[in-house]
């Protein structure tokens, strides 16, 4: 399964999450108390701060992570630093029974300490499915933790359980997560780690613990008070209210956190690849802006109006006290619809500590706003979130104003529409109300009338409001927001530059223990006739670097791990690209050549992979520039080899050179594609970068990655034609060294043909004839074999890879254990 795949395949988990929880939500609601619903509330929040201190960083830390025994390593730490925190958990469940008098707080508390306990191990079990790129995999066992977990609760409710029917919930969904991934990994493996081994982990889940535990205090500081200083019946009206205008905030956050990203992306590409000046990007923000206020406001506002009759609804008639709570969380919500801008801008602009900053900020006064207002009734709480909310939105502006660029009587003139619209509606809501229209209609039929009722007058007002605001201030944010689909537009306006200039072409080289060799590769680059718009080494440490860079190179430096890598890219961005970047992470082929993709961040028009051996014809990007201008139909080319020294002992660099040159001085070959392949060769493919979208070099094809070239290629072909073409030249020397051992290249020509073959992105035919090939190939030499190669290592490999076939056990990864 491709990584996009199980892209989407989290995102339907989510989905799927949310809508279980919520109508397991409401099916308790009907049948405990407010005081049990409350008791409820509180002993997660205590066990959920006892989960978070944890599981500290260690998923984060096994996704970064190389060694199989690091992963031991956290296995055990996970399990350890579980075991203290329920000790911890176990004595404050003490305290509190012996002190307070509430009922099974204990008896819910004790239950969930199973969850305390294994749920850091299951995080690192996550994380191992993650560093081997099986999202799929994770999204599968996501979903049936979730089901089991709806049915365990459910099943328990109809039994009587009352509010232990929520934590035999929680549990079902721990023991199917856990027994999933474990199942996933084939088996958990312990290790009891070194002193240093643990300092480091400690160091590297500081920072991840520290923004951890500031997100638990946003969520659940306001249950654990209210509960300490009110009662638990509180809690459960005002967690019942946060938790329906919560549902109604990420029903518009989700959304809008992804298109925001994509748009506010190909806005910025578009800044780039003209004049530079932002507007694309400034008038992408006041669109996207206005389009979050009136979606929002579209759903807050009439919650906030109707609190009272969806309470009665969905929860039954003891609830009615979390009406009042709804309205004013809803009109909360609306304060902070601005913040969603926020996410994408920052980051894209190269300042992502802004958005960290902001976070730090809104959580401290939304807490100091509560703790204000705790001593005056939880009806002034929920009356501090609105306060908190227009803080933050205070906070927010300021800051787009002088770090964002974005004029603030634009941003005023974009929610203008809107929040007009929603006065609008809460004044014809107000009449609706005095006239008594839906008196006597049943409840849900009553709530829907007025729902249509709110909206239609919200609709109208908002299309009145903006059509005079676009009129009389001729806005061009707002001009046409309507005109042309979102995802249409950028396309629209990206395929207009294509015609006047020069398609943009990116190099990304994964090398590794090869330094000077790579060195020749980047000089190569830096003399061409039109230089890359980018070109970008993928390394794992610092003496992969060639040695006596010129000055004119920017090495840009990051953390090893592709998330960290990824903030790094998005720093890197903030100005002009730089002509070379250097960037580090974990080993291998398809893992650094996805580093390098991810670092390009769709920079480009086109990206070029070529291995740090190959040496380019001095015209080689010129060219491809011009043949992928040429054939709009061409998703993907290899070039002309002028030479491949890959099955001989190596041309050197004198000798390569000098084949070059003589190339050089011949006249211009045919630019036209020659036939169309199944795959492309891995030392120098180029692709149209829109093609590649979504599109990830397997990350399961470990170190040499043999064959991951033809898997990616076979991708993108779906999506265009892969062709070969003299269009452009180069020559690839095949250095030996810093290679992969004879065992472990001989057992990838038999495992990957087949992976590949059952992933669906090698024929059958073809896997067979190229896995026959170099197996036969291998046995034949080694009665006379080349110095340069490790026959008798193939050929050891080659029967490994037969003999896990034979039991069923197409591992990829297990290259690494050879």
């Amino acid at each position: 399964m491709s990584r996009f795949a199980g892209a989407t395949g989290l995102a339907v988990a989510r989905v799927t999450s949310q809508g279980l929880q919520f109508l397991l939500f409401l099916m308790a609601a009907r049948v405990l108390s407010t005081a049990d619903f409350g008791l409820f509330s509180m002993a997660y929040a205590v066990i959920l701060g006892l989960t978070v201190l944890a599981e500290a960083g260690w998923r984060e830390y096994v996704i970064c992570c190389d060694d199989p025994d690091q992963v031991r390593n956290a296995n055990t730490v996970a399990l350890a630093s579980g075991a203290a925190m329920v000790v911890a958990g176990a004595l404050a469940l003490a305290v509190v029974e012996m002190t307070s008098a509430v009922g099974r707080f204990g008896a819910v508390g004790l239950m969930l300490l199973a969850w305390v306990l294994l749920r850091p191990l299951t995080v690192v079990q996550v994380g191992v499915l993650t560093r081997a790129g099986r999202l799929g995999s994770v999204a599968a066992v996501q979903w049936s933790a979730e089901v089991a977990s709806f049915a365990g609760g459910a099943a328990a409710l109809y039994l009587g359980q009352g509010v232990l029917a929520l934590a035999w919930g929680k549990l079902a969904l721990l023991a199917v997560e856990l027994t999933g991934y474990v199942v996933c990994n084939r088996g958990l493996s312990f290790r009891v780690p070194g002193r240093r081994a643990i300092r480091e982990m400690v160091v590297f889940s500081r920072e991840i613990l520290s923004a951890r535990l500031l997100g638990y205090l946003q969520g659940n500081f306001t249950t654990l008070a209210i509960g300490i200083f009110v009662n638990a019946s509180t809690v459960g009206v005002y967690r019942a209210a946060t938790r329906l205008s919560g549902t109604a905030q990420e029903v518009i956050r989700e959304p809008a956190r992804f298109v925001g990203w994509s748009w506010l992306r190909r806005a910025k590409d578009r800044d780039d690849a003209g004049t530079g000046d932002g507007t694309a990007f400034r008038t992408a923000s006041l669109q996207f802006l206005e389009i979050v206020i009136m979606v929002g406001c579209a759903l807050l506002v009439p919650m906030a109006l109707l609190a009272e009759p969806v309470i009665h609804v969905l929860l039954g008639a003891k609830w009615n006290d979390a009406a009042v709570l709804l309205a004013l969380l809803s009109a909360g919500g609306v304060t902070r619809l601005v913040s969603t801008l926020s996410d994408p801008v920052f980051p894209l602009l190269g300042k992502p500590q802004i958005t960290r900053s902001l976070a730090v900020v809104t959580t401290i006064s939304g807490v100091g706003c509560f703790a204000l207002a705790l001593p005056f009734g939880i009806v002034a709480v929920a009356m501090s979130d609105i306060v908190a909310g227009l803080l933050a939105c205070a906070i927010v502006v300021v800051f787009l104003v002088r770090d964002g660029g974005l004029s603030l009587s634009q941003m005023a003139l974009a929610a203008c529409p809107a929040l007009a619209a929603s006065c609008g509606a809460v004044g014809a809501f107000a009449g609706l109300g005095a006239l008594g229209l839906t008196a006597g209609a049943p409840g849900l039929v009553s709530l829907v009338l007025q729902a249509l009722f709110v909206l239609a007058v919200y609709g109208a007002c908002f299309l009145a409001v903006r059509r005079v605001a676009v009129h009389r201030h001729s806005a061009p944010a707002l001009n046409h927001v309507w005109d042309e689909p979102v995802l249409s537009r950028p396309l629209h306006e990206e395929a207009l530059t294509v015609s006047t200039a020069p398609l943009r072409v990116a190099v990304v080289i994964a090398s590794i223990g090869r330094p000077t060799d790579l060195g020749h590769a980047v000089r190569r680059l830096l003399d061409q006739t039109l230089p890359p718009s980018r070109i970008i080494l993928s390394v794992v440490a610092d003496t992969d670097v060639p040695p006596g860079l010129p000055p004119v190179i920017e090495v840009v430096r990051g953390p090893r791990g592709l998330p960290a890598q990824r903030n790094t890219s998005l720093r890197a961005l903030a100005g002009e690209p730089a002509i070379v970047e250097v960037i580090s992470g974990p080993k291998g082929s398809a893992v650094q050549r996805n580093t390098g993709l991810l670092h390009l961040a769709g920079n480009s028009d086109v990206v070029v992979f070529v291995d740090d051996d190959y040496l380019p014809s001095r015209f080689c990007v010129e060219r491809i520039a011009a043949f992928f201008a040429a054939h709009p139909d061409v998703a993907g080319a290899n070039g002309f080899l002028i030479a491949d020294g890959i099955n001989t002992p190596g041309i050197g660099v004198e000798e390569a050179e000098a084949m070059l040159d003589a190339y050089d001085r011949q006249p211009r070959p045919d630019p036209a594609p020659l036939r169309d392949l199944e795959g492309l060769y891995g030392c120098n493919m180029a692709y149209r970068t829109a093609a590649t979208e979504g599109v990830w070099f397997d990350e399961r094809l470990r170190l040499y990655g043999w064959q991951e070239d033809i898997d990616f290629a076979v991708q993108v072909s779906r999506r265009g034609r892969t062709v070969i073409t003299n269009a452009f030249a180069g020559l690839h020397r095949g250095v030996k060294g810093a290679r992969t051992s004879g065992v472990r290249l001989g057992f990838a020509q038999v495992v990957n043909p087949i992976y590949l073959n059952r992933k669906g992105t090698m024929s059958a035919g073809f896997a067979y004839k190229l896995m026959l090939r170099n197996v036969i190939a291998n046995h034949i030499r080694t009665l006379r074999p080349e110095p340069w190669v490790d026959r008798w290592g193939r050929v050891k490999g080659n029967w490994i890879g037969f003999a896990d076939a034979l039991r069923g056990r197409l591992v990829p990864e297990r290259i690494e254990d050879l």
